[in-house]
């Protein structure tokens, strides 16, 4: 009997990965091979798959072929090397609008170069009025012809080496020649946690920390990793900089300390989640019936619960502070909500300690400049920057622009050797104002207020920030109200016509151009067209009208309903058209509304609000359920601010109809509050942690309820 030949190399490879497949098909198959992983003896992704950055071109320094410096590519003109850049036409691009530039060529004016982030770009001024003017300006006054400023800023400039990241952008902007590079970023050195985006070995890591100590360990360890991956971006930044023989200034952000960012807690191991939250209740009826001390130590017990991970417990302590008088304490607390909101997805950008610690640090290791914001607008605001300083939560007012660049003015003068003991506030004190326009002026803060609408997370309906820039808007601008008619007219159509409606079309079209060539809403405003059905923003549009006495424009904006379309199947609230922007529904997993269109929407707030358009008797049917194992309780549904009904949830979905008369034919604001959260924190913990071991994203913040369908329909008689 002849030996059989043995089996080729692929059909032992074959018959191995077959039984292997088997293997891990049954029970804990998938943890084993992520552990596999995690020891290097298995590997993810596909055969030959590259796991290096896609960048082409590497970074260069010297006398290589010329680069590209973002947007402005190299040739050649009548007087040699140039960089230009196509036309950002009327509304504008991220980048600065400076068509083109050119190498220094002479030894005097001594150039600075400004880079920077959206506060440095002059983000809702921009580009009638930006922190490079201010700057020309200030110096121009105190050293006349001897310093000419390039503005090299773009919104959003990520700090990476990326093809139009800071670093790649500083390198090649050395082709200027500049004398001093400016730098004036931070606000977005953030590193958030976004589970549906992670890599295999992402997941081990943070699986690893949660065991160790929940969200607070994982947001403690994504702050180290932070702070030493900008510690060598500093150093590559202040190294370059040095080769080209320019000094480098670094400055160091600030943030509004007014600005509120109440995000949720993470789950909590047993039932401090759900005591957790009854203590927030406690410490906000403190803070509202003036029980400032009370409401402090509620939210100081909160924190010991939460490890201080959580930027709300921060706020709460923030506002308590504050009515006690404690201004400093209050200023550090602030800062711990600041960095309690790095990891969320949800955050918004803002510079917490790391930050400035790793800017501050970095500036004494390489000896180079550094401008301290904080310390600066502290001085100035007497201990804590809020609105004078701030549109919103980092992009400055005019006067913020003028002292931050009073700053940076006073840092180049002393390093040019024009002043050794300059004081900024003196500087900014007696420097001219950059002219601005009246309509960019209003349209500045207009758009501050839509922000603050969109963005800021309070704990209640009001909308002081908002409705301190749009009482400003229309005092600056006799034109305000009608933009604000006209903003809200594109709002006041279906869906499916937001971008492209006649009052949209009105909104955006070419003759709102002012002198200079740009439109009114060049910049921040070309963004207003992706912006859904928003009650709050149109309350708070006709209160500032009736406040300043344009009754006419406010019954305008009243009368924008009465001719919208009900379709008779109803309005699906659920759609991301009809959420209220500051609650997305998909906390953790993606914080871009427009994406957010899962068959489920889930509450990680103990409220979530909706928008439609409605008049008469209106029919709410509501499929609806609280999140497994959420035992049962009682939601309370409400519209216009007035209670509807109490209504009764499980864990099983049903079903609920009520009909309300919601008056006359208009926006109509439906709101529901859930039930306390249930106590299954360790079954929660348990199931993030066997997700995390086996690379699967997951949320890891409690879900209040679930909608499957919310839908509001008019009651049509005959």
């Amino acid at each position: 009997m002849s030996r059989k030949d043995p089996p080729s190399t692929g059909a032992r490879r074959r018959a191995a990965s077959s039984a292997l497949a088997d293997l891990l098909a049954k029970g804990d198959g998938l943890r084993v091979l992520r552990l596999l992983e995690q020891l290097g003896l298995a590997t993810s992704g596909e055969p030959g798959e590259s796991t290096e950055p896609e960048d082409a071109a590497p970074i260069v320094l010297g006398d290589e072929e010329p680069r590209p410096i973002g947007p402005w590519r190299p040739s050649q003109g009548e007087r040699g090397l140039v960089f230009e850049r196509a036309p950002a036409g009327p509304f504008g691009d991220d980048w600065s609008p400076v068509p083109v530039l050119s190498p220094k060529r002479t030894l005097l004016p001594l150039r600075v170069c400004l880079l920077g982030e959206s506060a440095a770009a002059g983000f809702f001024y921009a580009p009638e009025l930006t922190p490079a003017a201010v700057l020309a300006s200030i110096l121009e006054h105190a050293a006349p012809g001897l310093f000419e400023v390039i503005d090299l800023t773009r919104v959003d400039l990520r700090p990476d080496d990326g093809a139009e990241g800071l670093l790649r952008t500083l390198v090649h902007a050395l082709q200027l020649k500049p004398d001093v590079v400016a730098l004036f970023a931070g606000n977005n050195w953030v590193r958030t946690l976004r589970p549906s985006s992670l890599a295999r070995p992402e997941f081990f890591g943070l699986a690893r920390a949660f065991a160790d100590g929940g969200m607070a360990k994982i947001a403690s360890d994504l702050r180290d990793s932070m702070r030493e991956a900008y510690d060598d971006l500093i150093d590559q930044l202040a190294l370059a900089t040095r080769t080209a023989n320019a000094q480098l200034v670094l400055v160091v952000p600030e943030t509004n300390l007014e600005w509120e960012r109440r995000l949720p807690v993470a789950w909590l191991p047993g039932d401090a989640t759900r005591r957790w939250y009854l203590l927030a209740d406690e410490a906000e009826l403190a803070l509202r019936g003036g029980e400032a001390a009370r409401a402090l130590e509620t939210a100081e017990r909160m924190i010991a619960l939460d490890g201080g991970a959580c930027p709300l417990s921060h706020r709460l302590r923030v506002n308590a502070l504050l009515r006690l008088g404690r201004t400093s304490d209050a200023a550090d607390a602030a800062l711990d909500e600041i960095d309690g909101t790095s990891h969320y997805a949800l955050g918004c950008p803002g510079s917490g300690r790391s930050v400035r610690e790793a800017l501050r640090d970095g500036a004494r290791r390489n000896e180079v400049g550094c401008v301290d914001l904080p310390r600066l607008f502290s001085e100035r605001s007497g201990g804590f920057p809020g609105s004078a300083l701030f549109l919103d939560y980092c992009h400055l007012t005019r006067e913020g622009m003028k002292l931050s660049m009073a700053g940076v003015a006073a840092e180049i003068l002393r390093r040019a050797g024009r002043a050794t003991d300059i004081d900024p506030l003196v500087l900014a004190r007696f420097a001219p104002d950059v002219p601005v326009l009246a309509e960019r002026e209003a349209t500045a803060k207009l758009l501050g207020a839509l922000y603050a609408l969109h963005r800021e997370l309070r704990g209640d309906d009001r909308t002081p920030l908002a409705d301190l820039w749009l009482d400003d808007a229309l005092k600056a601008w006799d034109g305000a109200a009608d933009l604000m008619l006209e903003y809200l007219a594109t709002r006041a159509v279906p869906e499916h016509a937001l971008e492209w409606s006649l009052a949209s079309q009105r909104l955006f079209e070419g003759t709102r151009l002012l002198p200079g060539g740009h439109h009114l809403l060049a910049g921040e405003g070309r963004r207003l067209r992706f912006v859904a059905l928003e009650g709050r923003e149109h309350a708070a549009i006709r209160a500032a009208l009736e406040r300043s006495g344009r009754h006419e424009a406010a019954s305008a904006a009243r009368r924008l309903f009465e001719k919208y379309p009900s379709p008779a199947e109803g309005f699906e609230l659920t759609r991301p058209f009809h959420r209220d922007r500051r609650w997305t529904g998909e906390l953790g997993v993606d914080d871009d509304p427009r994406r957010c269109t899962g068959s489920v929407y889930r509450s990680y707030w103990r409220t979530c609000s909706f928008s439609f358009v409605g008049g008469g008797v209106v029919e709410l049917d509501l499929v609806a359920r609280l999140q497994p194992p959420g035992g049962g309780g009682e939601a309370v549904v409400t519209v216009r601010d007035a209670v509807v009904a109490p209504i009764s949830l499980g864990e099983r979905w049903t079903r609920h109809r009520l009909r309300v008369d919601v008056g006359d034919r208009d926006l109509v604001r439906v709101t529901i509050r859930w039930p306390a959260i249930s106590t299954a924190g360790d079954a929660a913990c348990e199931r993030i942690l066997e997700r995390l071991d086996c690379a699967i994203p997951v949320d890891f913040y409690p879900v209040f309820g679930q909608i499957a369908s919310f839908r509001a329909r008019e009651v049509r008689h005959g």
